[in-house]
């Protein structure tokens, strides 16, 4: 299945440069520690979602992230736990680890606040990776990521 998909994705999304969300762009920035770059490729992407299949809370852009992420062959793990709480979702590679919150009609404030008084980030800054932490809100007016916020963690 993640073969085909890949395929499919690739033929769809990787050879056009008009094409806004361009599947090998996205993987390039999740690999070279560019997450304004894949976060803009992510917003393009759910833009393209039609006006009637809206998507109505925050669980089900949770899912379709850590499928799309999963589908591409990334490390990812959902619902972290530390000593503090639950990170939404951590993608990593071997030189970065991006820490998600997600919220939903909120604000990205709020998120990146989360994260850092949860302390999200401190179980992967020994790992030798720069660490990201992407606070992430999504609109139900617009029906896609309507804000982020990204800093990257000091340890």
């Amino acid at each position: 299945m993640t073969r085909g998909f890949n395929q499919l994705a690739f033929q769809i999304y990787g050879e056009k440069d008009e094409c806004a969300f361009n599947i090998l762009r996205f993987v390039s920035d999740i690999n070279f520690g560019n997450p304004e770059g894949f976060m803009k490729r992510l917003q393009s992407l759910l833009a393209s979602v039609p006006h009637e299949q809206a998507i109505h809370s925050e669980a089900t852009y949770h899912n379709i992230i850590f499928l799309l992420f999963t589908l591409l062959k990334r490390d990812v793990r959902t619902e972290c736990h530390n000593n503090l709480g639950v990170t939404d979702l951590v993608v990593s590679t071997d030189r970065f680890a991006y820490v998600f919150e997600f919220k939903f009609d909120q604000s990205v404030a709020k998120a990146m606040e989360q994260i850092n008084s949860k302390k999200y980030d401190t179980p992967f800054q020994t790992e030798g990776r720069r660490v990201f932490k992407i606070a992430v809100n999504f609109s139900s007016k617009e029906r896609n990521i309507s804000d982020w916020n990204i800093e990257e963690s000091i340890p």
